[in-house]
């Protein structure tokens, strides 16, 4: 975030501290609908400010009755979901996929540098709404997850591996490619 001007960027922390708030206050027991719009923000992108960007941040628990693959080792987790939604009108529009630097930008933005680089896990965003992954577990294409596990005191549990059992995908931190 250190492109941003200030009042951005406070606009941002501010934003964030709310979506956490309500996201501990309710929290999502991830097999219904998402209906509070406290957990929701349509915005900009950080890494590109010109492109609607949508945030969505809540606690998810009961993984081991929901969540994609699920997994009963892990019953709660911030979640915290990036997408550019659709320039279409219409039922069918899908979001676009934010990069992997977008995606990590909102990562250190809404759980710091350290919890984010340390704690998250990064499910990239599927591509298409015709990948069995959306009709067999719900997903929506164009977005990206990340997670940061719990324990039962709400603090980030460091897991050894994908607590998944599969490797989607390597989205690690865009710097750990240098």
């Amino acid at each position: 975030m250190n492109t941003m001007d200030r009042p951005r960027e406070r606009n941002v922390r501010e934003s964030l501290v709310a979506m956490r708030r309500a996201a501990l206050a309710d929290p999502n027991p991830g097999d219904v609908p998402l209906t509070d719009r406290r957990h929701v923000w349509d915005t900009v992108g950080l890494t590109e400010p010109d492109r609607p960007t949508r945030v969505i941040l809540t606690i998810d628990v009961g993984y081991h009755v929901s969540g994609f693959l699920p997994n009963s080792d892990f019953e709660k987790c911030w979640h915290l979901s990036v997408s550019h939604p659709s320039k279409l009108d219409g039922p069918s529009r899908e979001p676009e996929a934010p990069t992997r630097e977008e995606v990590w930008a909102w990562a250190v933005a809404c759980f710091g540098e350290r919890e984010a680089r340390t704690y998250a896990h990064v499910e990239p965003p599927i591509q298409s709404s015709l990948d069995n992954l959306v009709t067999e577990h719900g997903r929506m294409p164009g977005v990206a997850h990340v997670r940061i596990w719990l324990d039962e005191f709400n603090r980030p549990l460091l897991t050894l591996g994908e607590p998944y059992h599969v490797r989607l995908a390597d989205w690690s931190p865009p710097e750990a490619d240098r």
